[in-house]
């Protein structure tokens, strides 16, 4: 990942702003619905993650709905890099409608 946009993520999200991305994305022969977003909130990294097949949305079956806790910045990003369809460096900061709610 850049460095640049590294900094600039991690600025952002030291400043309590929810960073986050949602598309429609192919995996395997399937469209999925796919969010994930990061906020600080608390001293807490938090991140939400959600895949949920294009045909069962009106019925809300996910295959993978989280909200997960990490200590350190560095733990959010080996999180991204192992776990997730969108990339850290797609996130930007969520104007209006967040994506989650860290109080949560």
């Amino acid at each position: 990942m850049n460095k640049y946009k590294l900094e600039k993520a991690q600025a952002w999200v030291e400043a309590g702003k929810q960073i986050g991305k949602s598309q429609f994305l192919l995996k395997g022969q399937h469209s999925y619905y796919v969010a994930a977003a990061v906020q600080k909130w608390r001293g807490i990294y938090k991140v939400s993650i959600c895949e949920i097949e294009e045909t069962q949305m009106a019925g809300e079956v996910f295959e993978r709905d989280e909200e997960l806790d990490f200590e350190s910045f560095e733990q959010v990003i080996a999180f991204f890099q192992n776990s997730s369809l969108i990339l850290f460096s797609e996130l930007k900061p969520l104007k209006g409608q967040k994506l989650f709610n860290p109080e949560f």
